[in-house]
């Protein structure tokens, strides 16, 4: 089956935005903890954030 991201059931999700962030297959998620993967898709979150801001300023200025 295929799956847009906003179409995954969220454990789904979060998983392949893992995999995709760190490179690695899921089965390499499981020697991290929780908490640790939480703070890392929190982070990137952020940094995207900033990123798309700093556009949408270059673009204006």
């Amino acid at each position: 089956m295929r799956y847009t991201a906003d179409q995954l059931p969220y454990e789904e999700y979060r998983t392949w935005r893992l995999c995709t962030l760190l490179h690695c297959p899921p089965s390499a998620l499981d020697d991290e903890s929780a908490l640790t993967l939480d703070w890392l898709l929190a982070v990137d979150d952020t940094v995207a954030k900033l990123r798309s801001d700093r556009e949408k300023e270059a673009a204006r200025g």
